[in-house]
């Protein structure tokens, strides 16, 4: 999901994890917010959220993405505008698969 915030074009990017039914933690949820700059090849790392999901709580794909980007976000001290901006892109956004930078990944497969 790409979004404009300040002139900044920055890209946020979800990664699920699956760690099996014998952990503690069953899932984890991590977003990625990069700013992609003019010019440069590499986007650069400027906040990361994650969600655990425990054995006690029913995993949820939705609701570990809405905790980790609120997570993410507070770590760039956005004003209320510029926050308001992402969480309408993220609410707008494509939900077809590999449409919004999601990997899912599944430990000891």
């Amino acid at each position: 999901m790409k979004v404009i915030v300040d002139h900044t074009e920055l890209r946020v990017s979800f990664k699920h994890e699956d760690f099996g039914k014998d952990a503690w933690i069953h899932h984890q949820t991590t977003c990625r917010i990069l700013e992609l700059e003019e010019g440069k090849a590499e986007p650069i790392l400027i906040a990361t959220g994650v969600a655990e999901c425990c054995a006690l709580d029913n995993f949820s794909k939705e609701t570990g993405r809405k905790i980790a980007l609120t997570r993410a976000i507070e770590q760039m001290a956005l004003p209320k505008e510029e926050r308001t901006a992402i969480w309408n892109q993220y609410h707008n956004r494509d939900r077809a698969i590999g449409s919004v930078g999601r990997e899912h990944v599944e430990k000891g497969s």
